[in-house]
């Protein structure tokens, strides 16, 4: 891979991207498969969240300027639905297990549940009195996680949107979520500094996590569920946790403008982050950074890989960009 730098000289071995024409002034870097642009001419267009459908044939994102979730065909790029309803920006979207819904957080305090099939809204639900940053399914879809600018974790019956209960996690908001896969332990992290581990089933506190020195942006769980990533969007750093002990195994200081999302490979080898002026690749034996590439005009804000692992979906600015991983992780001289 190692698609373009535009950082002199850092980066051993990395290539300069040549870009390609799309349409009109649109233009790609190589390895990028498409683009989808976000609608309208609202200079503050921004996508912020971007998805698969667990069985590889959906996209989604949500975002500003419109403030609208759009669900894409992942083959040909082709829009399936455009969800409208939230009255600000979108701040994240996720499947459920079976794919057959979304769910989406806003800026405007609510949570809504979407039928990906229709497009149709299922039920809205106020999530927070402020807003709402992060939604997470559990593995069996029937319950909704949520978290907010007031620090609770909400939890939602997916059936009608009823609020289950609720517990104050974090001091100030709640920037992400995520959920082990065996769906017994909720991991959440604020503006605190700290990532909480709960028992789902006592809603007990189980370990906290320290070492990020500003708010945790983003969390993500292994698919086997042994390790989490944590990405720091104030204090530049990702790192590396044993769920299991919490010990932290590693961290990447030095994504220069904050880190903003991590997402694991479906094989569980490697390890992609966002920040601001670039993706990167880590392999997650050596500890190792392997690629990087400029994806993004501006900030590059979420990433996604296909069940797959043959595709990565990436947002920032006003696009979303979906990325060949073969194509992009061949070493120098090979593309």
């Amino acid at each position: 891979m190692r698609p373009t730098t535009l950082l002199a000289g850092v980066l051993l071995c990395a290539l300069v991207v040549v870009p390609r024409s799309v349409s009109g002034d649109d233009v790609l870097p190589d390895g990028a498969l498409r683009q989808m642009k976000w609608p309208g001419d609202d200079k503050m267009r921004l996508v912020t969240s971007v998805a698969y459908a667990p069985d590889g044939k959906t996209l989604a994102a949500g975002g500003y300027g419109p403030h609208r979730i759009i669900l894409w065909d992942a083959a040909s790029g082709k829009e399936r639905h455009a969800l409208d309803g939230h009255t600000n920006g979108v701040r994240h979207v996720a499947f459920a297990p079976d794919g057959t819904h979304l769910a989406s957080a806003s800026k405007d305090g609510s949570v809504r549940l979407w039928d990906v099939e229709t497009g149709k809204e299922r039920w809205q639900a106020r999530g927070d009195p402020d807003r709402v940053f992060v939604v997470c399914f559990a593995p069996d879809g029937k319950t909704l996680f949520s978290g907010g600018a007031d620090g609770s974790v909400q939890n939602w019956n997916t059936a009608d949107g009823k609020a289950v209960e609720s517990w104050p996690a974090h001091k100030g908001r709640i920037r992400s979520l995520a959920i082990s896969p065996d769906g017994k332990t909720l991991a959440s992290g604020g503006n605190d500094t700290f990532i909480r581990l709960w028992d789902i089933a006592s809603r007990k506190e189980t370990n906290a996590l320290k070492g990020h020195g500003d708010r945790v942006h983003t969390l993500a769980y292994s698919r086997d569920g042994k390790t989490l990533a944590s990405a720091g969007a104030v204090d530049k750093s990702v790192r590396l946790w044993d769920a299991a002990t919490g010990k932290q195994l590693h961290c990447w200081d030095g994504h220069e403008e904050g880190a903003f999302a991590v997402a694991f490979t479906p094989d569980g080898k490697s390890l992609a982050t966002a920040s601001k002026e670039r993706l990167r690749l880590f392999d997650l034996d050596t500890g190792k950074e392997t690629h990087a590439w400029v994806a993004h005009p501006a900030r590059h804000y979420s990433l996604a890989f296909s069940p797959d692992g043959k595709q990565l979906a990436s947002c920032g600015d006003a696009t979303v960009r979906l990325w060949d991983v073969k194509e992009v992780t061949k070493p120098a001289g090979q593309r």
